[in-house]
């Protein structure tokens, strides 16, 4: 399970999961995952 953490600005999200870091962008109506490949 992944546990999205509110970072800084309201619009981000930081989710840590097993595979790495992902970066999220919440745009209306979904969230935009964005991954940081290492």
């Amino acid at each position: 399970m992944a546990y999205p953490t509110q970072i800084d600005r309201h619009d981000l999200l930081e989710i840590h999961g097993d595979e790495g870091t992902c970066i999220g962008t919440i745009v209306p109506g979904m969230i935009v995952p964005i991954r940081i490949a290492l």
